[in-house]
């Protein structure tokens, strides 16, 4: 596979080989002298470092960590150094009980686990993870390339190491809360990963709900050679007007399977479909559909 290729659906991209560069455009802050190393990578010779004591990185928050009820995939490429140590790879936190947490070293289970919840606000008796919590992402693999991937498609959660799936959840209609803190790579609350992370990506989109290989499988799923990906347009006819899409089949799958919940009164009022640009100011935008404005849709050839 190599490296990832940058795509419309990509809202974080980190090589670690041109040092914290995000292809997103994105601006991570080294924490604690936190770098990229030649020590260790699994593609391009070099991958970030964290020392598993006071080194992460930090980005100003943004709304396309706000998953919200829609689909997404977090996946990257890690070097774990200890068991012991209870780093994880991704939150969003500071200033707040963080909205989702994943790639957690949970060393009372003895995995490596997800968090995501509704609500950020301490209710004062617990955290109250109540969308994932100890979603088991894989046994902790030390001093190995190891690839880990967790995916929302359509209301169900799946996690992968290295391209097996682990576990399917059942269908979960709770939306992930927004998030207002600082998103992270390599701590939470204090917690430091310790190891080495590459190929760290974030993608607004389910890439993956089967067994795949994370060494052959097409990275993006605009690949052309991928039949599954060909782009048809979505027609939505709603109140006010006219709205058109150019969709992979995985996208308007995702979109058919929301309305027909929607429609069973299952889910969320609206749908988040994601657009991006190559120029100008607004460079990518989230249009928000109302089930209750949608007179109806129609999906027609490219």
């Amino acid at each position: 596979m190599g490296e990832y290729l940058m795509d419309e659906h990509t809202v974080a991209l980190l090589h670690f080989n041109d040092g914290l560069k995000d292809e997103s455009g994105k601006v991570w802050t080294a924490v604690g002298g936190a770098s990229t190393s030649t020590v260790q990578s699994k593609f391009g010779g070099s991958s970030l470092s964290l020392d598993g004591k006071t080194q992460y990185l930090s980005t100003p928050n943004s709304t396309d960590f706000d998953f919200g009820s829609g689909d997404f995939t977090i996946d990257w490429w890690e070097y774990r150094k200890s068991a012991d140590v209870q780093g994880l790879v991704f939150s969003r936190q500071p200033g707040t009980y963080a909205p989702i947490a994943v790639g957690a070293n949970n060393i009372y289970n003895g995995r490596i686990d997800a968090y995501a919840r509704t609500d950020t606000i301490y209710n004062g008796s617990s955290y109250d993870w109540d969308i994932l919590n100890n979603f088991h992402m894989g046994l902790p693999i030390i001093n190995e390339w190891t690839h880990y991937a967790l995916v929302r498609a359509s209301g169900y959660f799946y996690s992968f190491q290295n391209g097996k799936l682990i576990l399917k959840s059942d269908l979960i209609t709770k939306e992930v809360a927004e998030g207002t803190g600082t998103p992270l790579i390599g701590c939470y609350g204090g917690i430091i990963y310790s190891g080495y992370i590459d190929e760290f990506r974030i993608s607004n989109i389910a890439r993956w709900t089967d067994d795949f290989d994370p060494g052959e499988v097409p990275d993006t799923p605009t690949d052309p050679t991928d039949p599954t990906n060909e782009k048809s347009i979505l027609v939505v006819n709603m109140d006010d007007g006219r709205h058109e899409y150019a969709m992979s089949k995985v996208e308007i799958d995702a979109f058919i399977s929301w309305y027909n919940a929607k429609a069973g009164g299952i889910g969320s009022n609206y749908y988040i479909i994601s657009k991006s640009f190559n120029l100008g100011p607004f460079a990518s935008r989230k249009d928000y559909l109302v089930f209750d404005q949608i007179i109806n849709f129609e999906v027609m050839a490219y």
